[in-house]
């Protein structure tokens, strides 16, 4: 599965996409380097992606090394030369809101006055052409947004004006004060960028959970090297700026350019659960900052303003999907099942049952809509807690065997052949979730729905050799 999200202006949307735990919304530019270099959190260093970054002295595939280069980041996001400070895109800018007043004041104060003079606002305003097209927008923009759309007090003086009103007949004395106290003030609306997130099936997260280490590992090596591919190939299909007017009869031309300086940050888990570590759930946040410098040097806004990245992202996700199957396959002789409830395929054997999702499900339904879901997933989202990659599959190795599943069996049966052996500390938390549990000899897998064991199963012919097709 995967998404696009506009990131607007806000520093907080990047800073979440520069932090490397699920649900840390606040990160500074030294946490990021302490947390992957010192603390073990992060175990894969957020990367430089896309051939644009040769413009800032970097080669993708490098990792952010320093709190200086995260901060680099940060400057390139919000459209300037980390090195120079130059402005290379030019924000978008608004008015801000403390200098806007309600239009449906002043529109009805103009429609009055055109009664009087028994004519229409349009012939009120015949002899002001500037103002007749402003107060145009105010009446669509009313019918547009109604009651709560607020419009420049500025704009407002300019109708106000050519039709012989003053402001002070309509809005009461201390507002307009405080809006034309603003009138000069400006915010920042423009988006500095995008955010492609990347997810894989659970089941796959699932078996990677109860895996040895070795082929955890490797599981999720697999899955980087997949979005990595996949990302160049969104650049070679979305990293294109446009130039000239597009609208009114005419098309913008498309301009070839230098890539992007895009990143990606890996997260592990879920949100945290009731105070304890996420589901295992490895995603990819491909951040695109929303610059690139078209072949004749000049720096512009990417993608036509974003949109053939929603048009894409769905491709570019099942592409990366495609070749982590393609991958999962040739190296461990995975078999695969469609479910058309998630439209996903999921390996086959791989028991169900992850918290996060029925924490959502008992929120909202199993049945609601992707949106209903996000949603709900932000509001059931726990705490950020600090845990290390180690602790977490330790947490996750012995909730399976408090769920009763026997890890090691699960994945003897997924794959077919004997896996490597677990860590010591791993098989010691079998033995004594076994002798936690009279009567069940070490290992005892749940039922089958067709009332064999699952540790009696015999390995699939021909599991685990390279080369299984793709379903």
């Amino acid at each position: 599965m995967s998404r696009v999200t506009k990131l607007g202006s806000s520093p907080e949307a990047v800073n979440y996409r520069l932090s490397q735990t699920c649900g840390q919304d606040h990160a500074r530019a030294q946490d990021v380097v302490i947390d992957y270099r010192l603390r073990g959190r992060g175990r894969h260093g957020i990367e430089r992606v896309g051939r644009g970054w040769a413009e800032f002295g970097h080669l993708a595939g490098t990792t952010l090394d320093s709190a200086a280069e995260v901060e680099e980041v940060r400057q390139i996001m919000a459209g300037r030369h980390p090195g120079t400070g130059e402005v290379l895109v030019r924000p978008k800018v608004a008015v801000h809101p403390n200098a806007r007043l309600a239009a449906r004041l002043l529109i009805e104060a103009v429609h009055a006055v055109a009664r009087q003079q028994h004519t229409t606002p349009a012939g009120l305003l015949a002899a002001a052409e500037a103002a007749a097209k402003r107060f145009a927008r105010l009446e669509r923009a009313l019918l547009r947004r109604g009651e709560t759309h607020r419009a420049p007090v500025s704009d407002l003086e300019q109708v106000a004006q050519a039709s012989g009103i003053r402001l002070e007949q309509v809005y009461a004395e201390k507002e307009l004060a405080f809006a034309r106290g603003h009138a000069e003030q400006r915010i920042r609306v423009g988006n500095q960028g995008y955010d492609v997130t990347i997810t894989r099936p659970r089941s796959i997260d699932v078996l990677r959970a109860l895996a040895p280490d070795t082929v955890a590992e490797r599981m999720d090596e697999l899955f980087m090297e997949s979005v990595r591919q996949a990302a160049d190939v969104m650049e070679e299909w979305c990293g294109y700026a446009l130039a000239g007017h597009h609208g009114d009869g005419r098309r913008a031309r498309r301009v070839p350019t230098t890539g992007w300086a895009a990143t990606i940050t890996w997260h592990r888990t879920t949100r945290p659960i009731d105070g304890t570590p996420g589901d295992p759930h490895l995603h990819a946040h491909i951040m695109v900052p929303n610059l690139v410098k078209g072949a004749d040097g000049r720096w512009r806004t990417v993608a036509s303003g974003g949109r053939d990245l929603f048009r894409h992202v769905a491709a570019v996700s099942e592409y990366a999907l495609a070749l982590h199957r393609r991958k999962l396959s040739a190296e461990y002789g995975l078999r695969w099942e469609y479910h058309a409830a998630t439209r996903q395929w999921e390996i086959a054997g791989v028991p169900a049952g992850l918290r996060r999702s029925q924490q959502v499900d008992a929120a909202v339904g199993a049945g609601a809509s992707a949106s209903a879901r996000r949603a709900a997933g932000r509001r059931t989202a726990g705490a950020k807690i600090d845990t290390t990659p180690e602790q977490e599959q330790e947490f996750w190795y012995r909730r399976a065997l408090a769920s009763g599943w026997v890890p090691e069996h699960v994945v003897r049966s997924v794959l077919g052949y004997e896996p490597p052996p677990q860590r010591a500390g791993r098989r010691g938390a079998t033995a004594a979730a076994a002798r936690s549990r009279p009567g069940r000899r070490p290992g005892m897998g749940r039922r089958d729905r067709d009332g064999g064991r699952r540790q009696d199963r015999q390995p699939r012919p021909g599991a685990g050799t390279r080369g299984r097709g793709l379903p």
